[in-house]
């Protein structure tokens, strides 16, 4: 049963038995087996080393000493973990954002960040 189509009789109403049998069919399919490319992630970290590279140089910083080597603890943790759910990382990273977007910017110009 797909109970967001069930609790809505209107929607119920509306389509085609067979299509609400198709919905119940591919929701059942939808166990989505992650990518095992190890080759497909490399390649992906090397681009966003890369693009950090990059604008570390247009910027004229040296957050890549720093930020590459995270990056690759960050994937290699993320390669691993990949079959878990993490939603103790995605807590973590979903609070990191809101204190990131809660900074203001004169506190940032004052600290020099």
């Amino acid at each position: 049963m797909l109970p967001w189509v069930d609790s809505m009789p209107r929607l119920r109403s509306f389509l085609p038995q067979n299509t609400l049998k198709q919905l119940r069919t591919i929701n059942r399919k939808s166990q989505i087996r992650p990518e095992n490319s190890w080759l497909l992630r490399l390649s992906v970290q090397t681009l966003v080393s890369i693009g950090i590279l990059a604008t570390d140089v247009a910027a004229g910083t040296q957050n890549s000493l720093w930020a590459i080597p995270l990056s690759f603890v960050g994937a290699t943790w993320s390669g691993f973990n990949r079959n878990s759910k993490n939603w103790v990382a995605k807590a973590g990273i979903a609070i990191g954002m809101l204190v990131d977007g809660s900074v203001p910017a004169s506190l940032v110009k004052a600290c020099n960040w």
